[in-house]
């Protein structure tokens, strides 16, 4: 999407997928024994609009459910103090080295993640790394149908009733949870893999320094 957005300016645009280091992420396993389900959103200050869509779902599913927790991880101000205080929500700080993250995530022990964005350019141009992660750490995702998520295996959802089915559905169902993170983790392995995506950068480095060589030599 990004890239048809700037064509008019440049027709020669590479695209590069995000990609998943396994040998970092598959060390990860997250052992935390719990009695609930923990269900978790990551952003920072720029996503207050999107965590805003899922306000009223959390609320929700909170009078519906009590075996649920749900974690926010840099959740913004003005939408942390719309949910108000409440013992089955947790927020937490959203900065971490990036060195240390994928950990730090596996840490969190999501059973669901959460992925709301509105639909705007801005969003539509974006990448499905909130998938991608997830994915890695065998997590199922529910998500806005907004452009990142349209293709991947993520359940995806425009109003606040799809949102608290779909979600309904993951918390009264552990082998759905399972069956989701684990086609998610395949589809990731298998075109998001560091290993591939890396061949495809180089080689796309390798015909611009050609193409900048011949230029040299007119």
């Amino acid at each position: 999407y990004l890239k048809n957005l700037y064509s008019e300016y440049n027709w020669n645009i590479k695209v590069i997928p995000n990609s998943v280091d396994f040998t970092q992420w598959d060390s990860l396993k997250n052992n935390t024994k719990k009695s609930y389900i923990n269900i978790g959103w990551e952003g920072g200050s720029g996503h207050d609009r999107d965590l805003k869509i899922i306000v009223p779902v959390i609320k929700e599913l909170l009078q519906k459910y009590k075996n649920v927790r749900f974690t926010l991880v840099g959740a913004p101000e003005a939408a942390a103090k719309d949910l108000g205080a409440h013992p089955q929500i947790k927020c937490k700080p959203g900065w971490v080295a990036p060195e240390d993250y994928p950990k730090f995530k596996a840490k969190l022990g999501f059973d669901i993640e959460l992925a709301p964005l509105v639909d705007s350019n801005f969003n539509r141009a974006k990448s499905n790394l909130r998938w991608l992660e997830a994915s890695a750490l065998k997590i199922p995702v529910v998500a806005s149908n907004v452009g990142p998520y349209k293709k991947t295996n993520a359940l995806t959802c425009s109003t606040t009733e799809a949102w608290v089915t779909a979600l309904g559905m993951l918390i009264k169902s552990s082998s759905r949870r399972q069956e989701l993170g684990n086609t998610g983790y395949n589809l990731v392995k298998k075109d998001y893999n560091l290993v591939d995506i890396a061949k495809q950068y180089a080689q796309i480095l390798t015909e611009v320094h050609e193409g900048w060589q011949r230029g040299l030599k007119k």
